[in-house]
């Protein structure tokens, strides 16, 4: 176990935050020491774009091992949501530079924002900037998406209510008007939209058709959460073909972090298949492809080559 996955288990929740407010303060002082000295690396070859708690950090850890892919300074560099005034050589700057001593090696470099997906402002400008980009996305059944999530800001000490049950009550009024801030201002720097939407993150088909809209789809990847923490090496190595690096065997191991916590009630479990059931649906017919969430049944990662274009007019909305 490495030391951030201890701090993660270990610390008390005030601590972690201190970490990660310390940790942003040295790597913008590293960003502003790049840009001002011209040190930019290129753009991106590939996003991750999503959805939290569905795998995307393992995946890009994962990716990382690959020797042409190469680390972004931070994983979530959350350009494309409420950095982009900060301009394209600061993001840039994240970015390693290739190397200038006569190496031909494939270089690829990439960043894993789950909040893209979310937000409404991201495909445009992704494709304003990086119109050739490669995506992945990852979606896990929501209704373990959630239970996930929820536990996830309990650890990070940004969960006040101290049941599942209660957060979910309180997500209605949390999220009141939220949506209408992030879809009017381009900038909006509040989280509640993305760190309180326990539920509505898990409605994918609200979502994805913006995406769908904006590009190709052998620029897409879609991945199932479940395949991926089972068979890790399947899908790393269809991720590889995907991104066209060069062939790789990736080490066989599950390194999938996963955090103990109470079972969630049956009755929740229940009420929550019960509503995502036809927002499912929707999704399965929007990608072709049936999940079987219900059932647990995994389903191997697809690229978007035959995809039904229901719901394709949808702004996401």
């Amino acid at each position: 176990m490495n030391a951030r996955a201890i701090a993660v288990r270990v610390l008390p929740p005030a601590a972690k935050r201190r970490i990660l407010h310390h940790r942003r303060q040295v790597i913008d002082a590293i960003v502003e020491f790049r840009v001002r000295g011209g040190r930019l690396g290129p753009l991106p070859s590939f996003l991750i774009i999503g959805v939290g708690k569905c795998g995307t950090t393992e995946l890009y850890d994962r990716l990382l091992e690959h020797p042409n892919v190469h680390p972004s300074l931070r994983k979530e560099v959350n350009y494309f949501m409420y950095r982009h005034a900060k301009g394209v050589d600061w993001y840039r700057a994240h970015f390693a530079t290739p190397p200038n001593h006569g190496n031909h090696e494939p270089f690829f470099v990439g960043e894993a924002s789950p909040g893209y997906v979310l937000n409404p402002f991201a495909p445009q400008r992704i494709m304003d900037l990086v119109p050739n980009v490669k995506l992945i996305v990852l979606l896990r059944d929501p209704v373990a998406r959630a239970y996930s999530h929820y536990h996830h800001q309990r650890r990070l000490g940004m969960e006040s209510l101290d049941s599942f049950e209660a957060a979910l009550a309180a997500e209605p009024d949390r999220l009141r008007g939220e949506r209408e801030r992030v879809y009017s201002d381009p900038d909006y720097q509040r989280f509640p939209y993305y760190a309180d939407s326990y539920v509505t993150q898990g409605i994918y088909a609200d979502y994805l058709p913006q995406w769908l809209n904006m590009f190709s789809k052998e620029q897409l990847l879609v991945i199932q959460s479940e395949v991926f923490y089972r068979n890790p090496t399947t899908t790393l190595k269809t991720a590889t073909e995907f991104l066209g690096l060069p062939d790789w065997t990736p080490t066989n191991r599950r390194g999938h972090k996963a955090f103990a916590y109470p079972a969630m009630r049956p009755e929740t479990r229940e009420r929550l298949r019960e509503f995502y059931a036809p927002h499912n649906d929707r999704l399965y017919d929007l990608l072709g492809v049936n999940y079987r969430w219900s059932d647990q049944t995994e389903t191997a990662p697809q690229p978007i080559t035959s995809i039904s274009t229901t719901g394709f007019a949808s702004d996401g909305g």
